[in-house]
């Protein structure tokens, strides 16, 4: 039954369309920046809402 179970999951799960995101290439960057004038930083590294979750939850 498990191995029924995981084959109709494996099949479903092919079938869902994803939306990717590839990762741009260092190259791209540099050609799209070759001719550029003015540049800016943004620091992403706090970027995202972290949201606690109960205690009871949080041992999952």
């Amino acid at each position: 039954m498990a191995k029924l179970e995981f084959e109709l999951t494996r099949r479903i799960s092919i079938k869902i369309l994803r939306e990717r995101y590839p990762m741009t290439s260092f190259e791209e960057v540099v050609t799209r920046l070759y001719d550029s004038q003015s540049f800016k930083t943004l620091d992403a590294n706090m970027g995202y809402y972290r949201i606690n979750l109960s205690d009871e939850s949080s041992n999952l």
